[in-house]
């Protein structure tokens, strides 16, 4: 999900890369970050977490939009848009993964991080620019527990 959804929502190339790729990929920290959590509830509960710096955030947001110019976009268009990133990620992994199963999703929560930690479960690149997801189970699969695949 993590993968699909920028490929086909934002038209952006998708990279898998590991943790040390991605340490070497976020440079010097000379920008701004962005984490949107999102929580669910259903069968079992759990939190989808995304990392991503604000200026990947606006690049995918005009992406999404149509257009190449990010000076269009409202001030708030890379948190608001990271938010609804993964929201769009969580329930892409949500209905792949469990299929008819409901679950609800709380409204997303960014926050603004200049030098975020950057440790997590998952790692890719988009469009060159370093991406971390983190997600979280709880409940009726057996405890807190990371899980991969989003």
């Amino acid at each position: 999900a993590l993968a699909l959804v920028p490929e086909v929502s934002c038209c952006a190339f998708t990279d898998a890369c590991d943790d040390r790729a991605f340490a070497e990929s976020t440079g010097t920290n000379d920008h701004e970050w962005l984490t949107a959590r999102i929580a669910f509830l259903g069968p079992f509960d759990g939190m989808v977490e995304v990392t991503l710096s604000e200026r990947t955030a606006r690049d995918l947001c005009a992406s999404m939009l149509g257009t190449d110019d990010t000076s269009e976009l409202a001030e708030s268009a890379g948190v608001d848009f990271a938010g609804e990133f993964a929201n769009m990620v969580c329930g892409s992994w949500l209905t792949d993964m469990f299929g008819q199963a409901a679950f609800d999703l709380a409204p997303p929560m960014t926050e603004r991080w200049v030098s975020p930690n950057l440790e997590g479960d998952l790692y890719l690149r988009i469009n060159d620019a370093p991406v971390r997801a983190r997600l979280r189970l709880v409940g009726a699969m057996g405890g807190s527990q990371p899980m991969g695949r989003a």
